[in-house]
């Protein structure tokens, strides 16, 4: 089954995203304004059920359409299958080195998992034989850190004078709050907040609906470990730089996303479930398959907002990391430098960038 892209990067980001929307709780329990006395949405609801019933027809056919064209690919990847249901974790690890010997690990991480997320032996000794842990945000700091979670949220606020529903339209704001409602997440505190938290919120919402946390995060993981160890802990971005990058494009193609993730409730868990298996295995080809543009359900008009979108948080991002990479290499230290996987893995993503600015990239096993 092929793994929509939106959903990978939702599930690449969603510790980032699902810290913000426990601070922006906190913080708008009892300093937002409050809000309008919220209209019925009973008319959306029954809209919601007849676009439910059409979307239930569509997916059935995606559902058959996608499991017959990965078929071939479940059955090359059978090993890789039941090592995870033995419990095995064996992520993907690359090995960069240049012409003077220096060495760079890159990690793709997932920000969800379950138990099953154990680092095996190759991970841990390159980790061990690291000098350093670079991560995208150092989300502990953050968590200890209130006036940078104020910080954040406060960027995520409505322009003066407009509320969720201007930028959503009242349908979609409906959909939205009827699925946080049914998961006791909804506040009306958050009618003052721009499309990026009801993404937040609603990747929170179906997320309830797994088995995975994350607490289980193989960032939180390394994190967790490296300060322990006292570990010197690197940032590749910051909290506010990313936050920064995500709303640069405008509030359009978050809305789309919002847009998504309520079209596409029903199979979000699946998927992001399947996503996590694919980690475990580290397959590379099938990782490679499932970060992989696409947009065909999209409007002309929609895929060229989520090209640019997906240029914005996803290509730049990688040229950057890659870029900060280099500088590492230079430096001559050993590092262990662990981003989202749709940074480390695919066309345009860091494994691929460095082979080809000329650098040595192997996979560790």
């Amino acid at each position: 089954m092929k793994i929509k892209r939106l959903i990978l990067v939702l599930a690449m980001t969603v510790a980032l995203l699902l810290s913000l929307c426990a601070c922006s709780k906190e913080e708008t329990k009892d300093n937002t304004p409050k809000a309008e006395e919220s209209s019925s949405t009973e008319a959306s609801e029954s809209k919601t059920e007849e676009s439910t019933s059409k979307e239930e027809s569509t997916s059935e056919e995606e559902s058959t359409s996608e499991e017959e064209s990965t078929s071939e690919e479940e059955s090359t990847s059978e090993e890789e299958s039941k090592n995870v249901e033995s419990g095995d974790c064996t992520p993907l690890l690359y090995r960069v080195e240049d012409s003077d010997g220096s060495v760079l690990y890159l990690f793709g991480t997932i920000h969800l998992g379950d138990d099953r997320t154990v680092f095996p032996d190759y991970v841990m000794d390159a980790y061990n034989e690291s000098d350093f842990l670079c991560v995208e945000a150092d989300m502990i700091a953050f968590e200890q850190d209130m006036s940078l979670q104020m910080e954040a949220v406060k960027k995520m606020l409505c322009e003066p004078g407009k509320s969720a529903k201007d930028y959503l339209g009242e349908e979609l704001y409906n959909s939205a709050v009827a699925i946080l409602e049914e998961k006791d997440l909804y506040m009306q505190a958050f009618d003052f907040y721009r499309p990026i938290m009801w993404e937040s919120l609603l990747s929170q919402a179906l997320i309830a609906d797994s088995d995975l946390g994350a607490e289980y995060g193989a960032d939180i993981q390394l994190l967790t470990m490296a300060k322990e160890d006292g570990k010197e802990v690197r940032e590749a971005e910051g909290v506010l730089h990313q936050y920064d990058l995500l709303m640069s494009a405008g509030d359009e193609p978050v809305t789309l996303t919002v847009e998504q993730l309520v079209k596409y409730k029903d199979i979000y868990v699946e998927q992001t479930n399947l996503l996590y298996k694919l980690w475990l295995t580290g397959n590379e080809s099938l990782l490679k398959k499932a970060i992989a543009d696409d947009y065909s359900e999209l409007s002309d008009e929609d895929a060229a907002i989520m090209e640019n979108y997906n240029n914005i948080i996803v290509d730049q991002r990688n040229l950057a990391m890659a870029d900060l990479a280099e500088d590492y290499l230079e430096e001559g230290k050993t590092g262990f430098y662990a981003v989202g996987a749709a940074h480390i893995v695919g066309d345009g993503a860091l494994a691929q960038l460095l082979a080809d600015r000329g650098y040595t990239v192997t996979i560790v096993e």
